[in-house]
């Protein structure tokens, strides 16, 4: 009587597990396509094509925080445009009005995008709007806000508030070239992209998922719907 012996499982290397987990490899692809954009000013000598690369950068960065409330959550949130206005209201106005540097300006218009979104999460929590209804109040929100900056003198009114690149100064963060703005925007985005990775696969970015799939299932499995929608508003 012969005894066969199993053959030992081969022994998977550490480059075919990367490969297997998508999460990490999303993150790789994220990254090759920040150093591409971070090689851009040495094939694009214009400044035109140097704006176009900075606003490709800066729009990544806003799909990012679109991608954790609408891809996470599953909130419709049609008006993500708003937050982006807001911060760069506070930092702008700061630097005309009261003379704050914009490298903290910076850090004063995202704490006042997170309150906007937390008046915005605690309305519709309040009233209960979901879906269609949220996606609406968001718009409503949009246009109420562009309305009054188009008659508030103080941010400037139709013509907004300009500020003369004349004089390099880091400290008003002002360039000779576009070349730091590149820079920023990347440092920005790839900041980004780590707090998605890093919600995604927290337990908060669960509940996320949770709400998304089913906000009653996730309710009666223990998931507090209102401190998270808090929290990716």
């Amino acid at each position: 009587m012969s005894v066969t012996t199993p053959s030992p499982t081969p022994r998977r290397g550490w480059l075919s597990e990367f490969f297997n987990d998508w999460d990490k490899v999303q993150m790789l692809i994220s990254f090759v396509i920040l150093a591409l954009l971070a090689s851009t000013p040495l094939f694009l000598r214009t400044p035109y094509h140097m704006g176009i690369a900075i606003l490709t950068t800066l729009y990544i960065f806003t799909g990012i925080s679109w991608n954790i409330v609408a891809g996470f959550a599953g909130r419709l949130l049609i008006a993500q445009i708003i937050f982006l206005a807001i911060g760069a209201y506070t930092t702008i106005v700061l630097l005309n009005r009261f003379g704050i540097s914009p490298w903290i300006g910076i850090l004063v218009g995202g704490a006042m995008a997170g309150l906007l979104g937390l008046a915005i999460a605690t309305i519709t929590l309040r009233y209960g709007l979901k879906m269609d209804y949220f996606a609406l109040f968001t718009i409503a929100l949009m246009v109420a806000l562009r309305t009054l900056f188009l008659k508030w003198d103080f941010v400037g009114g139709a013509q907004g508030m300009g500020l003369s690149l004349t004089n390099p100064s880091f400290d008003k963060m002002i360039f000779a070239t576009k070349e730091p703005y590149l820079y920023i925007a990347l440092g920005l985005t790839t900041i980004g992209v780590i707090v998605q990775y890093i919600i995604y696969q927290s337990k908060m970015g669960k509940y996320f998922l949770a709400i998304r799939e089913d906000e009653a299932a996730a309710a009666a499995l223990g998931v507090d719907i209102g401190a998270t929608t808090a929290w990716h508003c």
